[in-house]
């Protein structure tokens, strides 16, 4: 056996060893900017809407979950509320989500940007109600006297994607008591910008009901 053979055998475990090992190190050192950060870039988030925003955001906690949202890097928002008006009324409520998982690119932690890439939506229930007037409750929850652009720089936007998992989400017409109810079993809707044109893809699966005067229509699986 001689000496280049060995050389080059050297060289390739070192290779093999070297590549294994690099995307671990760097994931490891995402984690630990995520963890370090986690706290402050959801103080940031909440109190950032609730100061921008007419209605009112509140949570129970959060916490790093770095394969919940995979590829993305996420922090776990645990117990997501928001209500319509600026207290925190159960009545006024529109969103109640058990786990919001806020999904962030991996080389973009690492050059310090915090943009959300990916937003995942995880046992809930959205209840939407169209008042008399003709508006709804979640675009007054969600009033702002700031430009789309400006809202977009604050929350860091840059979505590729949003998906829902068991979600109740259901519409009230209070001017003729009809109920839209979709139970959303599993949802993606995927996001992609090419030469100035947004292109929105959408996989569903629900179960629809439509009640009216007590009379109810079921339309299932959809996909």
């Amino acid at each position: 056996m001689t000496l280049a053979f060995l050389k080059r055998k050297k060289f390739w475990k070192r290779f093999v060893l070297f590549a294994f090992i690099a995307p671990v190190i760097l994931f490891l050192t995402v984690l630990l900017i995520v963890y370090a950060n986690q706290d402050a870039i959801v103080r940031e988030l909440i109190e950032t809407a609730n100061k921008d925003f007419k209605g009112a955001i509140r949570i129970k906690g959060s916490h790093v979950a770095p394969f919940a949202n995979f590829p993305y890097i996420s922090i776990d928002i645990e117990g997501l509320e928001i209500f319509e008006g600026d207290d925190f009324n159960s009545k006024k409520r529109i969103v109640h989500i058990k786990d919001t998982y806020i999904g962030f690119d991996l080389t973009g932690l690492l050059t310090g940007k915090y943009d959300v890439k990916s937003i995942r939506l995880t046992d809930g229930d959205i209840r939407l109600v169209r008042h008399l007037d003709g508006s709804f409750n979640i675009a007054k929850a969600f009033e702002t006297d700031l430009p789309p652009e400006k809202v977009k720089e604050e929350f860091h936007l840059d979505l590729k994607s949003i998906k829902l998992d068991k979600i109740d989400l259901s519409k009230y017409n209070e001017s003729n008591g009809m109920m839209v109810d979709a139970y959303i079993t599993k949802t993606t809707t995927s996001f992609k910008t090419t030469n100035k044109h947004l292109s929105i893809g959408l996989d569903s699966k629900f179960e629809l009901s439509l009640i009216q005067n007590g009379d109810t229509t079921f339309i299932n699986r959809k996909h």
